[in-house]
């Protein structure tokens, strides 16, 4: 009997688990792929959702009248807040809107650059229950923001999806970019001696090319999609952008960089080196009224490149021994002049405030409230370890002079 009961709590568990949350059918669904947040002329929120289009995706595109469709259409709204301009968006709409499978977020420079209302928006994300943390967020150029619908995305049928292929391949190759994900965000605005910092997409014109969006009509690409640099923050509110370069030094020293690629080219000398998961050690010390930031990055480093004049199976080996100390220079001096322009900016995207409360929880508790002024005059030096391990397939010159 008891074993008979158990089979039949069991049973009624595994059908409680496989009900579903809607009777709603996915063709009467609007399922969103990303949102553009901006605000107008008069500082309203405007709100572009992209709605995948069922019917223009289904059956045989070559065959069914599907063919005619584009996959998504877009939906407006605008309003006094981001909830107002939602609703207003989801009264225009015929089918339901649903968002959990959201991808990306795109949120304008004109937003972000408005404390009030970027703190606005922030609130509605993290309190509305229908928003997604985990989405990825950007920041697009004010320009771009027509663009975004606009322009080619390579293999991905949609700019979500295209963008969250992105985040997954580009940082297992370059660290020019970052992707960050509204959790993420969210999180490094409450962090204490530390900024928060968003990643950029931008447009770029190209010649008119064939969308490639699958089964849609065949229109004219005009922009392609380069994701590189990020945007900054002071607070709530975008203070700047920084370049790929500048994003690859933030990379390495707040330990998110996998590879680094670079040249050592002097006059007709091509040395081109790739640098493997970089680790960084940052020692933030106050000695009288100045403050003083020791940087350490430790990492290996393979050849790609080696065309050097005068090199000989004899001295090849010497002449190797010459690209460590050359790299170490090179990289520490690049990494000094990046931190020394986002010093000037003003903004800790690089976390010494937060180095200097976990190593003297007692000397930040006395300079917080004045963090910005020693953060602006700190002292920085530079210095890094590098493990040359590999020279490629070849341990000998190809060219030999």
């Amino acid at each position: 009997m008891k074993r008979l009961l158990v089979c039949v709590l069991i049973i009624c568990m595994l059908l409680s688990l496989a009900a579903c949350w809607s009777a709603e059918e996915p063709s009467d669904l609007g399922i969103i792929n990303s949102i553009v947040y901006d605000l107008d002329e008069e500082e309203n929120f405007v709100i572009v959702a992209q709605v995948i289009n069922t019917a223009g995706i289904g059956g045989n595109t070559l065959t069914s009248s599907s063919a005619e469709k584009n996959p998504f259409v877009t939906v407006r709204g605008v309003g006094t807040s981001p909830a107002n301009a939602v609703y207003n968006m989801t009264s225009m709409a015929e089918k339901s809107v649903f968002a959990a499978h959201n991808k990306v977020r795109f949120v304008s420079e004109r937003l972000a650059s408005n404390e009030l209302k970027f703190k606005t928006f922030l609130d509605y994300i993290n309190r509305d229950h229908y928003t997604d943390e985990s989405v990825l967020m950007v920041i697009i150029n004010n320009e771009d923001i027509d663009k975004v619908y606009k322009s080619t995305i390579g293999l991905a049928t949609l700019p979500g999806d295209f963008v969250e292929d992105l985040h997954n391949q580009q940082q297992q190759q370059s660290s020019r970019a970052i992707f960050m994900r509204t959790f993420e965000f969210l999180r490094e605005c409450h962090l204490e001696g530390k900024e928060s910092v968003l990643g950029r997409l931008q447009f770029i014109p190209t010649e008119e090319t064939p969308s490639q969006n699958p089964g849609g009509e065949i229109k004219d690409a005009k922009y392609q999609v380069l994701s590189e640099g990020l945007a900054f923050f002071k607070g709530f509110k975008m203070a700047g952008m920084l370049n790929g370069e500048d994003t690859e030094i933030y990379n390495i020293l707040t330990n998110n960089s996998r590879v680094m690629r670079f040249d050592l080219n002097e006059d007709q000398d091509i040395v081109s080196v790739i640098l493997v998961k970089p680790k960084t050690e940052i020692k933030v010390t106050k000695g009288g009224e100045q403050l003083y930031v020791n940087i350490k990055v430790k990492a290996t480093m393979a050849l790609r490149t080696f065309y050097v004049n005068g090199v000989t199976e004899a001295n090849y080996k010497e002449r190797l021994k010459e690209i460590t100390p050359k790299a170490e220079e090179h990289l520490a001096k690049k990494t000094y002049e990046s931190v020394q322009k986002v010093l000037e900016m003003g903004s800790d995207i690089y976390g010494f405030g937060k180095s200097l409360h976990e190593q003297s929880p007692k000397v930040w508790r006395e300079i917080a409230n004045d963090w910005d002024k020693y953060f602006k005059n700190a002292i920085v030096t530079v210095s890094y370890d590098l493990i040359f391990n590999r020279e490629g397939e070849s341990d000998i010159p190809f060219v030999r002079d």
